[in-house]
């Protein structure tokens, strides 16, 4: 048989391979830690169990079923995070046979060991020659009850530790406007109420939640997906109606982050609190780390796309060029009856088809440059290949197309009538319009140059709804 060591004693442990465990609201990375010591797991309440492990994270309201448990002698042990001391004291004084400190549900089996040790003493040793005495630092919002910033700050230094990136998300109640002119009584209610609201919430997944001032408040749910943060955020956001004083509207905005976003626990408060702001700043109930990411990125590359269009443009001796084709593209669009995204589309495809001209710089303009035929025929390519990844592929074949013909006599690909995409077939036409613009064409020729090209240059049926706009 092994011999077990504690902090000073050394004794012969019992076995307790095979040990049936009830836990309650235990979270998952502590269930892994006790399967590693090859005990038999259950989420019943189960009388017979050897030992029974519940932690803080449970709510409140879910107390009672542990109630069987004291009533049989069963030991209880309190797996304690960090700001649940006060729950861990309130199961103690219920019945609870003793605490063990997250991180170390190991411990909690030493019960059926009979093992002990005086961790505890060495750790109040260190307290008192710390100075501190016993005027412990509030670890408490007086309002809400619920863990503050120095616990939020601790826990979550705690769980990255180990470089993990794990869940978490900011609560704003407000606006600001709203609460001030709330007698301070009411705004203590309402932040009580939706606290506790809350709490129910965050612990049904198994999560924190903290007070960290100004009515804001912070939570961890390290096991939970995307989509379910997702969800829980819109319930907290739904609920806080039922908090809306009579005469003042109070809102609720939540920002989350994780580990699609974050890297560290740092970037991951960081995120979080700018999907917030930008939540705010939005009117949005919610927004993620993920899709502020992936807006902000968006933004930058539609930033570089539209920069590599005014470059073009003033190579273009007609000046603006793209953006006339692009208000064209978008009025013949909408009077075909496209949905607000399609417009959306062409749109962009019309503010972009030239951008493939600045590879070629001045000579796509200047007929006597070598490279202008290469730049003629290249262009609709050298742009849709720029334009696919950032934009879509319906917006690149809009771009490679709106030189091909409807005859088939087009480049780059020969495309034939209704095989050239209705976006490519709309900026061609806005696109020869701006040019007989440039020229000086009265409305008059330009109605003979387009019944000239129709059914040839373009699509019949929209060379008649485009003499119609005119």
């Amino acid at each position: 048989m092994t011999t077990a060591t504690t902090d000073e004693t050394t004794v012969e442990p019992a076995s307790i391979v095979g040990a049936k465990i009830a836990v309650h609201w235990i979270p998952t990375p502590s269930r892994r830690r006790l399967l590693d010591h090859d005990v038999e797991l259950t989420d019943q309440v189960e009388i017979d169990a050897q030992l029974v492990l519940v932690s803080t994270r449970g709510a409140s309201a879910q107390h009672h079923v542990l109630e069987p448990y004291f009533e049989s002698g069963v030991p209880v042990v309190v797996i304690v995070h960090p700001g649940g001391e006060t729950v861990a004291a309130a199961l103690v004084a219920k019945g609870a046979t003793t605490v063990v400190a997250e991180g170390r549900e190991a411990t909690a089996l030493d019960l059926l060991r009979n093992v002990t040790s005086d961790r505890l003493v060495r750790s109040f040793q260190m307290h008192l020659e710390g100075g501190t005495g016993f005027s412990a630092t509030p670890l408490e919002d007086p309002i809400t009850k619920l863990p503050n910033k120095l616990i939020f700050e601790k826990r979550l230094a705690t769980m990255t530790s180990d470089g993990a990136v794990h869940r978490l998300g900011f609560i704003q109640l407000g606006p600001e406007s709203s609460l001030a002119v709330l007698p301070r009584a009411t705004v203590a209610g309402i932040r009580r109420r939706f606290a506790s609201t809350a709490s129910e919430f965050v612990a049904h997944h198994h999560g924190e939640l903290f007070d960290v001032g100004d009515c804001r408040l912070a939570f961890l749910v390290p096991d939970l997906s995307l989509d379910d943060t997702a969800l829980m955020a819109r319930r907290l956001v739904d609920v806080s109606t039922s908090f809306t004083s009579d005469t003042v509207p109070v809102t609720v905005w939540v920002g989350t982050a994780g580990p699609e976003s974050a890297i560290d626990g740092d970037s991951l408060v960081s995120m979080a609190i700018k999907s917030l702001e930008a939540a705010r700043k939005r009117g949005m109930p919610h927004l993620d780390g993920e899709e502020l990411a992936r807006d902000s990125s968006a933004s930058v590359e539609l930033d570089t796309a539209l920069a590599i269009a005014t470059a073009v443009d003033e190579l273009d001796p007609r000046g603006a060029h793209s953006e006339r084709v692009a208000e064209t593209a978008a009025g013949l669009a909408e009077a075909m009856g496209l949905d607000e995204l399609g417009v959306a589309r062409v749109r962009l495809a019309a503010v972009l088809h030239d951008i493939g001209k600045l590879r070629f710089g001045e000579a796509a303009f200047d007929p006597v440059e070598e490279q202008f035929e290469a730049a003629k025929i290249d262009h609709p390519n050298v742009g849709a290949s720029y334009a696919a990844l950032i934009a879509g592929q319906e917006v690149a074949e809009m771009i490679r197309s709106h030189h091909e013909r409807w005859d088939g006599t087009g480049f780059p690909n020969r495309l034939v009538e209704a095989d050239i995409p209705i976006g490519g077939r709309i900026i061609a036409i806005a696109d020869f319009l701006d040019g007989l613009v440039s020229d000086g064409m009265g409305t008059d020729e330009i109605r003979e140059a387009f019944a000239k090209e129709s059914a040839a240059m373009f699509d019949p049926n929209l060379v008649d709804l485009l003499l119609t706009l005119l």
